[in-house]
């Protein structure tokens, strides 16, 4: 039988024990959830115990309101309730005993009924369907991503990009003086400035994140014409592990084509190789799109060559 253990607060050993599998991720860290509650985003912290009392796997769980547009959100301001509220995770549970997997999964489900609250989260790409095995009352939704196996080495990985999309743009960016480095605090006011063009962050914000964020795993890129930033790329690596985050892009990048982003990820690739890190997630597709637009985010990262990983994501 297991028994979840609800808090407010993990206990000390609550990374160490991310850090002994392969699923654990910066989206389940202590450090990941006190950036939520800067936020106003109020964390949970689950440890599921088995009957001998060991903790056989844990997860991270955010309470958020549901998303309304600005209409929406004043009409409904004086009548959010616990029913308005949605509990969200990315990437879990984080299991250590596959053992129990099912055990693990059943409790969970029952719990979220306890709760009384709509839920929407992922399970991890290692975890191979995992969600697949429960039926009950919610909704499965098949996602998948690309991920390169880093220990594969920069060469191999390189021979598996499309040569007249990937590989081209990145030769004739550096022929074209475009170059990319990784960030240092300092360098978050320039990368402010790319994401003001498209989705404008607060300098603040953006320090909060890198001071909570750094010693877990997280830093950015920037890509340059001359001195000019043209885009950038803010990446976590927690537990060996690149997940990305904030893609930025300027319009002089996007008017010029230089394709500053591919060399942003050939950069972060080599980075990641170098640091002995383990896999670079390239974050998510639909793989059976449903517009343009998410056909178009298939076709630009299938073409790097990583592995595809299908997985589920649930909801009620």
């Amino acid at each position: 039988m297991i028994t979840i253990e609800k808090t407010f607060e993990p206990d000390l050993n609550w990374n160490k024990r991310l850090e002994t599998n392969s699923q654990g991720s910066i989206y389940h860290t202590t450090e990941y959830a006190y950036v939520q509650n800067d936020l106003n985003f109020k964390p949970i912290f689950l440890k599921f115990v088995n009957s001998t009392g060991n903790i056989v796997g844990q997860m991270l769980i955010v309470v958020r309101a549901r998303s309304f547009s600005h209409s929406q959100l004043r009409f409904f301001k004086e009548i959010l309730s616990s029913k308005n509220k949605i509990l969200r995770w990315v990437y879990g549970p984080v299991i250590f005993d596959s053992q129990f997997t099912f055990e693990i999964l059943e409790s969970l489900i029952e719990f979220f009924k306890v709760q009384k609250k709509s839920f929407s989260g992922s399970e991890h790409p290692f975890s191979f369907g995992m969600f697949s095995k429960v039926k009950n009352n919610f909704k499965l939704n098949k996602w998948g991503t690309y991920i390169f196996n880093l220990s594969e080495g920069s060469d191999l990985l390189w021979s598996k990009m499309e040569k007249n999309s990937v590989k081209k743009n990145i030769e004739r960016t550096k022929k074209r003086g475009i170059y990319a480095k990784e960030m240092k605090r300092t360098d978050l006011e320039l990368y402010r400035k790319i994401r003001k063009e498209t989705k404008p962050v607060s300098l603040s914000t953006l320090e909060n994140r890198w001071d909570k964020l750094k010693k877990v795993g997280w830093t950015g890129f920037l890509a340059f014409e001359n001195e000019n930033p043209i885009g950038g790329i803010m990446v976590s690596h927690f537990n060996g592990f690149i997940n990305e985050f904030g893609i930025a892009r300027t319009k002089r990048d996007f008017i010029g084509k230089f394709y500053a982003q591919d060399l942003l990820k050939w950069t972060i690739l080599e980075w990641g190789i170098n640091k002995n890190l383990k896999y670079y997630d390239l974050t998510g597709v639909n793989p059976n799109p449903s517009n343009e637009k998410e056909l178009g985010i298939l076709r630009y990262k299938k073409k790097w060559g990583a592995d595809f990983l299908s997985y589920y994501k649930i909801t009620t």
